[in-house]
């Protein structure tokens, strides 16, 4: 067990990214509230969906730099970097606002997009070293929480700041300008509380393979692919339901002030369910990653996506239906995070997840582009563009069902575990933390197996005689869940299995 002195760092990390997140969306914010306030809404569906782009386009031109910059800088160096080019790009984009020229804010936001390109593999790469294995999946959720929490009051606060500043200064560009100004001290807190972080592991990647090798192998792989897909739904999603959030704002007050707050406060409804689910995954994931709560998740989505677009009209059951498919989301993506960072190779590791990043904003794009084209095309409003979220949702249960049923299975068994058999568990320490272990136990009943499973802070492979793999049931259970089949007549083979 880490003592609280060698959490401080994780820590002080996560509470940076809270500070991070927050600057980022006040300025995103702030833009599309000046696209909106500015612009018809014909043009200004098309401008939020460019500056949402702004956002993705460095990871996905950039990503190799990035994994390059992995073997010339150490991770808390990239960190550090990422961090002060967030604080300059933000004063561009105040610059920018305060001469009017929206090409200046344009670039700004590009620089703002960029930082977070660096940042992003650098610093769960950092949380790696500093808190080990067994507890990636619990502090991967921590970020996740402390991400999507300051993206939410960023939202809120954001549109909130604009509407407010632009009837203080008299004009959305100086309420653009004010607002940048805000950010860069949030940006510079961020800064200075980073300095300090570092990992007695902290050095470069040592592996020199070619980043278009690692995308090759995040390919191959099967657990890489699968988490990486996973992640790149929920990212996608994510950035279209909040542009869809915003389109309400737009359509309910036009040009006029409002149009921010309200979208803002939609998309931190949204943020404050998937900050919750993310906290609740990083609890339930504090001893091991339980993907099976990520499977929960996604039925959660495919349930609540649809009930909240049918409910569009009732302002309460619309906010509480965001709220709810926002929890499911989080729970969703918290124990995916922390399985990509944990499968990702020791000596490559920032540049893996600067690869799967690039995955995830091609991803990202192509829901951007999914939502202008619903928007700006067909002229879909966004209760139709939940409905389609929700059946989208559906193809990701049914192939989550297919590749990880096992996973869902147990989630319920140990939920069912700690009800029927509260336990009570001793010298798990002296469990090691990787390599073989032989467990043998009193076979005293059919539940024994369960409870040993629920116990257990790392995988369990049982054995199973090969009667049980006659009946079809059990033979594909026990394939789902890698019991060995041994046998008096080939012991040998189960040996080596």
């Amino acid at each position: 067990m880490k003592s609280s002195s060698s959490l401080l760092k994780p820590y002080t990390l996560v509470g940076a990214q809270a500070l991070n997140s927050f600057s980022d969306h006040v300025c995103k914010i702030v833009a599309s509230g000046l696209v909106a306030a500015t612009m018809p809404e014909h043009r200004a569906a098309v401008w939020v969906g460019i500056v949402s782009f702004l956002y993705i386009v460095p990871y996905i031109v950039l990503a190799p730099f990035f994994g390059k910059l992995t073997r010339k800088w150490s991770k808390s160096a990239l960190v550090r970097f990422s961090y002060g080019l967030q604080l300059g790009a933000t004063g561009v984009i105040g610059v920018g606002a305060w001469i009017e020229s929206f090409g200046l804010m344009v670039a700004g936001l590009a620089g703002v997009a960029a930082q977070s390109g660096v940042l992003a593999p650098a610093r769960n790469a950092l949380m790696k070293d500093l808190v080990g294995d067994k507890r990636i999946g619990q502090f991967m959720g921590l970020l996740e929480l402390a991400g999507i929490s300051a993206t939410l009051a960023g939202l809120a606060m954001g549109g909130w700041s604009f509407d407010a500043l632009w009837q203080w200064a008299g004009s959305p560009w100086n309420a653009v300008a004010y607002a940048a100004m805000g950010s860069m001290v949030f940006a510079t807190i961020a800064l200075i509380a980073i300095l300090g972080v570092r990992s007695d592991k902290d050095v470069l990647d040592t592996n020199s393979v070619f980043f278009g090798s690692i995308v090759k192998e995040i390919v191959a792989k099967p657990a890489l692919r699968w988490t990486v897909l996973g992640l790149t739904w929920f990212y996608g999603a994510g950035v279209m339901i909040v542009m869809i959030l915003m389109q309400h704002g737009r359509w309910e007050h036009g040009q006029n002030v409002g149009a921010a707050s309200d979208g803002g406060m939609l998309a931190a409804t949204l943020g404050v369910g998937a900050a919750l689910g993310s906290g609740v995954a990083a609890l339930l994931c504090r001893r091991r990653i339980e993907i099976g709560w990520s499977f929960i998740g996604a039925i959660g989505m495919m349930v609540f996506l649809p009930l909240t677009s049918m409910a569009w009209e009732h302002d309460v059951w619309a906010k509480m239906g965001i709220f709810v498919s926002g929890f499911m989301a989080g729970l969703f993506s918290a124990p995916l995070n922390g399985l990509f960072v944990a499968l990702s190779r020791d000596d490559a590791r920032a540049s893996t997840l600067a690869a799967g990043n690039l995955f995830m904003n091609l991803g990202c794009a192509a829901f951007v582009g999914l939502q202008v084209f619903l928007t700006r095309v067909l002229e879909w409003g966004p209760d139709a563009q939940l409905m389609l979220m929700g059946v989208m949702s559906v193809f990701v249960v049914i192939w989550m069902s297919y590749l990880v049923p096992e996973s869902l299975i147990r989630v319920a068994l140990l939920s069912v575990m700690k009800v029927v058999y509260p336990m009570k568990v001793r010298n798990l320490a002296r469990l090691p933390e990787k390599g073989g272990v032989l467990m043998i136990s009193n076979h005293v009943t059919f539940a024994d197996a369960a409870i040993l499973y629920a116990a257990s802070n790392r995988p369990v492979r049982f054995i199973g005689g090969p009667s049980s793999f006659k009946f079809p049931m059990i033979k594909w259970a026990y394939k789902r869940f890698n019991v060995i089949n041994i046998s008096s007549g080939k012991a040998k083979e189960a040996i080596t299995k």
